[in-house]
């Protein structure tokens, strides 16, 4: 059974753009805020720095690769939040835009897909997981 959700943000959350500041996608806000209206946690795995100040209120928790000393794909990041949050990777979901991410996920048996759109994103999680919206 599902109890977790992992995302990447950069890429997933934050979509930059060349030379101005990015924005942040309101509907994969939205999908977080539904997730967790479930019941479901939801945490997001960061390579990045701590830059994404509105976003700490959306998750349960972000790790950022800087502050706890692992990146990814290595496992080490993976295994982190899986021991912190007591879970296993049968119980959560993780979704990266990059693709040597998702398998870096995959390495420690963490069913991971590599984030497409929102709605494929919605597709899977109700497709794959029998989570309702």
């Amino acid at each position: 059974m599902v109890k977790a959700i992992i995302f990447d943000i950069f890429g997933v959350f934050y979509k930059p753009k060349f030379l101005v500041a990015g924005t942040y996608d309101e509907k994969m806000i939205a999908l977080v805020k539904e997730l967790k209206s479930k019941g479901l946690k939801v945490f997001a795995i960061s390579n990045s720095f701590d830059s994404f100040a509105p976003l700490h209120e959306v998750f349960d928790k972000i790790y950022f690769a800087g502050e706890i000393g692992f990146y990814k794909p290595d496992p080490e990041p993976f295994l982190y939040v899986l021991k912190k949050e007591n879970l296993t990777p049968e119980e959560c979901v993780y979704f990266d835009d990059s693709k040597s991410n998702v398998d870096g996920g995959r390495k420690v048996l963490i069913p991971s897909f590599l984030f497409e759109s929102v709605d494929e994103t919605t597709r899977v999680l109700k497709e794959e997981f029998k989570i309702s919206f």
